[in-house]
């Protein structure tokens, strides 16, 4: 944007009202989201079972630990799995910082980031695999998803907060659970 002294108004680069805006980084964040979610969906389809259900919940609040931008539900006749991302274009210090909060109500917790971030993140690869947070490279132009590292299952942090997000899930969302 540029400031027009003579006739004081600002001219704008863009003819989306959204793009024209100082936070408008948000929006491609939220993009990016939403293109892991499509391309980790078909991924997840090719692997699921007949008697399983699987939806994507996005920015899930469970109470005290934060909001996940991305939580995949699987869903059986016995039990609920929950797998929570943290995504962030940069900045991948602040994602696994993020994503450690995740492991509380999680049973498997990875950050996810564009290549060229992935790749400098992936030189601390071992802190990752120490904290069993998965590294996961997202190229959402040509929907290809790398995995640096992939966590290995473990039980969350805490039972309560387990359960919590499970009962909330289940409360929200009773019609995906025609099992």
């Amino acid at each position: 944007m540029r400031y027009n002294k003579s006739m004081k108004y600002i001219t704008s680069y863009s003819k989306h009202p959204r793009k024209n805006l100082p936070n408008g980084r948000k929006r491609k964040e939220s993009d990016f989201v939403l293109a892991f979610g499509r391309a980790f969906r078909v991924e997840v389809n090719k692997k699921l079972r007949k008697n399983q259900v699987f939806e994507l919940v996005r920015e899930m609040y469970i109470p005290g630990f934060g909001i996940a931008d991305m939580v995949a539900v699987r869903q059986n006749r016995n039990d609920t799995f929950l797998y929570a991302f943290e995504m962030k274009l940069k900045g991948w210090r602040k994602a696994l910082s993020q994503a450690y909060r995740y492991k509380y109500y999680s049973d498997l917790v990875s950050v996810v980031l564009p290549f060229n971030e992935a790749e400098k993140a992936s030189q601390y690869l071992k802190l990752f695999q120490i904290l069993n947070i998965g590294l996961i490279a997202f190229d959402a132009s040509r929907k290809i998803i790398h995995t640096f590292y992939e966590p290995k299952q473990e039980l969350p942090l805490s039972k309560v907060a387990n359960e919590k997000a499970r009962a909330l899930f289940i409360e929200n969302f009773k019609s995906l659970l025609s099992v």
